[in-house]
């Protein structure tokens, strides 16, 4: 249906101000980034052109693509809706009563697109259904937050060390395998880790080849977990590490259907910075990656109780930042901030 055919009485007020409730409800109090937003209005304007609105049904599409288009569109909409109410008044004050009128319809045809197309009962065929989603970042979401000191004193002393380590340097399976430098010091540790993701792809430099993590104590976990690191160069076979983390999280959590893994403590390392407020240059250095995007696959500041007291993070090349292809940001800090 096209917008004009619906009637527009400029002087019904209650229909205007109905008009702005419902689109401020749909708006909502949730905080969106400014990327989600610029998402949402590109995938609002390739469904609602004219060769596509018709037809916009859920049938044809997983669960999650039509939820995230709904999503998109009820953003794009309730602006559309604001925005036409604006032009309204603006153009009643100037006399235009013809341009207010088609805002009205506007904004009207928006409403109605809304309560119909976007809010039908909705039906998904499970053929078209992704597989689970096996994200190790959400696996911090259902562990009790007490997990990793429940991990590291229920496993045997053997295997504590190889714990210790990832939970302090968020390393992956392979540099623990590959060998890991310690270095102790009052109050703190020194992490020097190989990186194990490190190749060329279109031509950019993917991970980094050693990074240096130095932090200070700041919990009684993190001190008893340096206690039986030993100094020098530390390895073990990532095989080792994951059958014994098998073991010990099928005893420990045994509802839970996501065992802990090498990984879970990767995740719960980006957490860990991310909480205390390091800017995504020291993140990316830390997590061994050479480009800041990377960082927003791992966990979040939210998965984490506490933050880590990082002195200083350093690695062989300064991160990438989004958006720039040319290489390196030249002002990017190679060093964290210093205690």
């Amino acid at each position: 249906m096209d917008y004009r055919s619906y009637p527009a009485d400029l002087g019904d007020f209650e229909q205007i101000k109905e008009l702005r409730e419902f689109a401020n409800a749909n708006l909502g109090r949730e905080r969106r980034s400014k990327r989600t937003e610029d998402r949402y209005l590109k995938i609002a304007r390739k469904y609602l052109n004219k060769d596509r609105r018709d037809s916009l049904s859920p049938e044809p599409m997983r669960k999650r693509t039509w939820f995230s288009i709904r999503a998109a569109c009820r953003f794009f909409l309730s602006g559309k809706i604001l925005e036409e109410l604006s032009k309204v008044d603006r153009f009643k004050r100037t006399g235009d009563f013809e341009g207010a009128k088609t805002a009205l319809q506007w904004a009207l045809w928006s409403q109605d697109f809304l309560k119909t197309k976007l809010s039908a009962p909705a039906t998904f065929s499970p053929e078209r259904e992704r597989k689970e989603n096996k994200s190790k970042r959400r696996t911090l979401g259902s562990l009790p937050a007490t997990w990793p000191e429940q991990v590291f004193f229920a496993a045997p002393e053997s295997l504590r060390p190889a714990i210790a380590i990832h939970y302090l340097s968020g390393c992956r399976p392979e540099e623990l395998e590959r060998g890991i430098r310690i270095a102790k010091f009052q109050d703190g540790i020194e992490l020097i880790v190989g990186g194990a993701k490190v190749y060329r792809k279109s031509g950019m430099q993917v991970g980094q080849k050693e990074r240096r993590i130095r932090l200070v104590f700041s919990t009684d976990l993190e001190r008893r977990m340096a206690d039986v690191v030993p100094e020098g160069v530390t390895s073990y076979k990532k095989d080792t590490v994951r059958k014994g983390l098998l073991r010990l999280s099928r005893s420990l959590f045994p509802r839970h259907s996501r065992p802990v893994s090498a990984y879970s403590f990767r995740h719960l390392f980006s957490a860990k910075l991310k909480k205390s407020a390091l800017g995504e240059d020291e993140i990316a250095l830390a997590m061994g990656h050479a480009s800041c995007r990377t960082q927003s696959v791992y966990g979040t500041a939210r998965q984490s109780s506490g933050g880590m007291s990082v002195v200083s993070v350093s690695a062989t090349a300064p991160p990438r930042h989004p958006g720039r292809r040319s290489g390196p940001c030249p002002d990017a800090p190679v060093s964290g901030p210093s205690a």
